[in-house]
């Protein structure tokens, strides 16, 4: 049964400098350049997502979220694509960022209807823009900040298969955010009964957070999924302080690993957690020898 929109796979490139650092077949998974909603994560979620909406005949997409979201911005996009109106309650509670945001400017551009509001309003806010886009006769579709939903998680086990038609990972490393990348890893891995150990590098929450999230999606999902906890790995050592926090040291990373592979990274998502995937494999001192390392690009170029 189909369940999302056509799209082409993602490359896996070659990572030179890291593979020669660990004596392996290090690659990188690009989903930054996905081909539809300027790439990303969220933008291959969302093939699946708003399929489920057109599909049920929904006209009108509500969400929530801040100014520097992917999804969002991926969201805007798509919703133009296939044909959806957008409305989006949005609220920062992230000041200390203090960057001009292109995901922001794209909201913009695509003529998003924008309900401003504080962190704690959400929720009430959601309910009154729901009512008033059915009272202007209109079906709304609710779609959960980021996208975290089943066909969110359906759309990461999809690419863990992705991945597998070209290598088999002895370790498959991503950023950790709302949970439903890592957690369709995850299932991917199950459904195969994959050797793969599948590494989350929290960008945000501390460990225990992390961990009881994975658990709800997961059993929301597919209750009879059961993984060794040896199978996985969710690290929250390189928070930086959370969401959006920098070190020197992290940006003095990213800056040479653009000089060194022309791949930019962002220091909110990809960039913090190809930093924390480096120094994990650096920490566990492994021989690392004829082993493949995949690292999942979820793209955030746009708040490079």
């Amino acid at each position: 049964m189909v369940t999302h929109f056509d799209f082409s796979p993602t490359p896996l490139t070659k990572i030179e400098s890291l593979s020669s650092h660990f004596n392996c077949n290090f690659y990188m998974k690009r989903d930054d350049l996905f081909e539809f909603g300027g790439g990303g994560s969220k933008a291959r979620m969302l093939q699946y997502i708003l399929f489920k909406a057109k599909i049920e005949n929904y006209n009108y997409i509500l969400t929530a979220g801040g100014p520097y979201s992917n999804f969002n911005r991926s969201l805007a996009l798509l919703c133009k694509k296939y044909n959806f109106k957008m409305r989006l309650v949005l609220f920062d509670k992230n000041l200390h960022i203090q960057k001009d945001s292109l995901n922001k400017r794209i909201l913009e551009l695509c003529n998003v209807e924008i309900v401003h509001c504080q962190s704690y309003e959400v929720e009430r806010r959601i309910e009154i823009e729901k009512k008033s886009i059915i009272e202007k006769g209109f079906k709304p579709f609710y779609i959960w900040g980021g996208g975290k939903s089943n066909e969110g998680v359906e759309a990461y086990k999809d690419c863990f298969l992705e991945v597998l038609k070209s290598v088999s990972p002895d370790y498959i490393f991503t950023a950790l955010g709302t949970g439903t990348t890592f957690s369709g890893l995850l299932c991917g891995k199950f459904k195969t009964k994959s050797n793969t150990k599948i590494v989350g590098v929290s960008v945000a929450r501390e460990k225990k957070v992390c961990e009881s999230v994975i658990s709800e999606i997961l059993e929301e999902f597919d209750s009879s999924i059961f993984l060794e906890n040896s199978s996985f790995d969710i690290i929250d050592d390189y928070l930086f302080g959370g969401y959006g926090y920098v070190s020197e040291e992290l940006e003095n990373f990213i800056n040479e690993f653009i000089r060194s592979e022309g791949i930019i990274l962002d220091n909110i998502y990809v960039g913090k957690a190809l930093f924390g995937t480096v120094e994990y494999l650096t920490n566990l001192k492994e021989n690392y020898n004829n082993k493949t390392i995949v690292f999942l690009n979820t793209g955030g170029i746009y708040n490079f």
